[in-house]
């Protein structure tokens, strides 16, 4: 199903239906912002009332565009969420080094380093450190 477009004719049978929707490396790949407001409006149909909403994206200060295919979106363009009852509870960092190559390195070298960089990653994102241009988790609720 493409959460960006029209709901199926069926519908109703969506709304209302999921106690948890998870869009975790998914969303930020709605590059036309259009479609990107109509994933968010069918996200908040489908949810039910009290179920909770997990979206990863940049969630900074502003956009990023880092390929044709990719448009980080920063943490302004989700307030239309509370228009569509979902409050938003939390947002917190969950990677940064991840999925980033270090361009100093081969590629060998980068997929050897992995497990170190994971590490990095846990360490620093339990401390909510970096503030920069990491990857954080949007934890949602859809109001009651």
């Amino acid at each position: 199903m493409d959460i960006s477009a029209e709901l199926p004719a069926n519908k109703e049978y969506f709304e209302n239906q999921f106690d948890i929707i998870n869009m975790l490396n998914v969303i930020f790949h709605i590059v036309d912002d259009m479609r990107f407001e109509k994933a968010l409006g069918n996200l908040a149909a489908c949810l039910k009332e009290g179920g909770y909403l997990l979206i990863s994206d940049y969630l900074g200060e502003e956009d990023i565009v880092p390929a044709p295919n990719t448009k980080l979106r920063g943490l302004n363009r989700y307030k239309t969420l509370e228009q569509k009852g979902i409050q938003v509870l939390d947002v917190i960092p969950i990677y940064f080094f991840m999925n980033r190559r270090l361009e100093l390195l081969p590629y060998t070298i980068n997929n050897l380093i992995s497990p170190l960089l994971f590490a990095f990653d846990y360490i620093i994102t339990r401390v909510r450190w970096p503030k920069g241009k990491n990857i954080k988790l949007l934890i949602g609720r859809k109001e009651s």
